[in-house]
């Protein structure tokens, strides 16, 4: 049983053994007797001593409260024995032998830490901290911060990031370790004695013109006040609009604002349910609907809390939140990209089908087709109005809707019946899956007479999902026959041959003719050609659009 005491290092109290003090107390002693002769003697044992106090911190554990002679011993090794070292009187007393001993153990180096450098920082010290750390000039990091924002947009985000995260060289043994130095108490005092020296080279430099340092000292006063008005500036900015996009965020993720167009009570309610028909699986929606709140929000996060540290000088460290904050970030950043990488797996296979459908009248000269009544959407959407058509995907407890088919219509030059087919597509995992979705699609087409009826959506299982489906209805339209359109024919998407029919809207009640591979309104000049010369078989009317006029087609219309 040992008799220990409470002791004040630095601001830190200890419990030590007696023991273990009287040896501390006695090194300490050493240490400062060989430093009688130095003017900055105070500065370096207070520097001794905070060193001293954060190897006992290091000691410290739940099962060891108490520093202990070892302890002592332990510390003497890492910082150097008195002996080790001398004031500048007594070095030309030291033998080469002595010399080596101490050089080797000077040289004995720590790894070294990143941390930031205030004292050559334009901003946070960022470049400067890697600058030591790398071994390299910190204007070159400067460069490549800057680079980084002007090609790609994240250097700032980035900068943030390392500023919230390293941590800031405060102490002398901060600084040693970050030029990956061994802090002993030479180092402390070679450190200690720089300052000095550079301090008193801006003095001497200074004492050069007293009007000149006084310029500079005002346009240093100036320039700090506009920097710090600035950064104000830039911590109102980075807390409001962090503030202002968190908001935002949350709106879009758990709101029905309209502001997706695809997202509401009547299509696809919440982004939840848009993870569920996007993401293979049941059960890791929420899963990556966390992640993804995680993955937008921390950086908003990081940006407000950059703007409430510079807004109010505030310099508490919160180390081990920013890189709690960056753990969890990483986390749920990998979480994406393993389920993305899973769902890119289901796009692989591509495959379409395709089905030839009777009509019941398909030798008569005209085909009306028309679109049913809209169910589930509107038939005064505009399909080929982009905010329009987002709004055609609707989701409900078994099925996903897509309301926009497509339909085109194809001039061919033999003079047989119409034919129509119905081509579906969709992409799998696999061909068989991809072939299965294709078969579980649900699109209802009806003939009546010379009618076509087309449904304005498509549907199919909910546990699908969306792999990309779509129907293309063809209707292939023999030489000299006539297609009209018929009630809500703008609520698909129309082709005619390989363009696209060049007004989206207002094609019900319009018949178009197919002549020579080509279509033709009712009403144009080669419409009305074709009516006029129709009983004079087909190589009368080739000849004559061979070789017409734009006026010839009326004069022969008159005669």
């Amino acid at each position: 049983m040992n008799k220990t005491i409470s002791i004040n290092i630095s601001g830190f109290v200890f419990n030590i053994e007696e023991q273990a003090y009287e040896h501390l107390k006695q090194y300490l002693d050493k240490i400062r007797n060989n430093f009688n002769n130095e003017e900055e003697r105070d500065e370096i044992m207070a520097d001794i001593e905070l060193r001293i106090a954060e190897l006992f911190q290091e000691k410290i554990a739940p099962n060891k409260e108490v520093i202990v002679d070892e302890d002592i011993v332990q510390i003497q090794d890492i910082l150097g024995l008195p002996e080790d070292f001398a004031s500048d009187e007594d070095e030309k007393y030291h033998t080469e032998s002595d010399e080596k001993t101490t050089n080797d153990q000077n040289q004995t180096t720590k790894s070294k830490r990143l941390f930031r450098d205030t004292d050559n920082a334009t901003f946070a010290g960022i470049c400067s901290g890697l600058g030591y750390y790398f071994n390299v000039d910190r204007v070159v990091f400067r460069i490549i911060f800057i680079l980084l924002f002007i090609l790609f947009g994240t250097g700032v985000l980035l900068y943030i990031i390392l500023w919230l995260v390293v941590p800031e060289a405060k102490t002398t043994s901060d600084k040693i370790e970050m030029k990956g130095g061994a802090v002993n108490v030479e180092s402390i005092k070679e450190h200690v004695s720089n300052i000095k020296q550079t301090i008193s080279d801006k003095s001497k430099s200074a004492n050069v013109s007293e009007k000149v340092r006084g310029v500079v000292d005002k346009s240093v006063v100036v320039g700090l006040s506009v920097f710090q008005a600035v950064s104000k500036v830039f911590g109102v900015g980075f807390t409001i609009g962090g503030i202002f996009m968190f908001v935002f965020l949350m709106i879009i993720l758990f709101g029905n604002s309209g502001i997706i167009p695809f997202i509401g009570p009547d299509r696809i309610d919440g982004i939840p349910m848009l993870i569920e028909i996007i993401y293979p699986g049941q059960e890791p929606s929420l899963l990556i609907f966390i992640s993804l709140i995680l993955v937008l929000t921390i950086p908003i996060i990081a940006l407000v809390t950059l703007g409430v540290r510079i807004l109010f000088n505030y310099r508490q460290n919160i180390k081990i939140v920013a890189w709690t904050f960056a753990i969890v970030w990483s986390v749920a950043i990998g979480i994406l990209f393993a389920y993305n990488v899973q769902l890119a797996s289901n796009f692989k296979s591509d495959k379409q089908i395709r089905y030839s459908m009777p009509l019941e009248n398909a030798g008569s000269d005209e085909l009306i087709i028309s679109v049913m009544e809209d169910d589930q959407f509107s038939n005064h959407i505009d399909p080929y109005d982009n905010w329009g058509a987002a709004e055609l995907v609707k989701v409900d407890e078994e099925f996903i809707y897509f309301g926009l088919p497509q339909l085109k219509i194809i001039a061919i030059q033999d003079t047989g019946d119409f034919r129509v087919s119905i081509i579906k597509e969709s992409h799998g995992a696999t061909t068989s899956e991809a072939i299965n979705n294709i078969e579980r699609i649900d699109y209802p087409i009806i003939s009546k007479g010379n009618k076509l009826f087309l449904s304005p959506y498509l549907k199919m299982p909910k546990e699908d999902k969306l792999r990309a489906q779509y129907v293309r209805v063809e209707i292939l339209v023999p030489r000299g026959k006539i297609v009209k359109f018929g009630e809500n024919i703008d609520r698909v998407l129309r082709h005619l041959d390989d363009e696209p029919i060049p007004y989206a809207t207002h094609y019900e009640g319009t018949e178009w003719i197919s002549l020579r591979t080509n279509f033709y309104k009712k009403g144009s000049g080669d419409y009305n050609l074709y009516k006029t010369f129709v009983t004079n078989g087909d190589e009368l009317i080739d000849k004559i659009l061979d070789g017409r006029t734009e006026e010839e087609p009326d004069e022969q219309e008159e005669d």
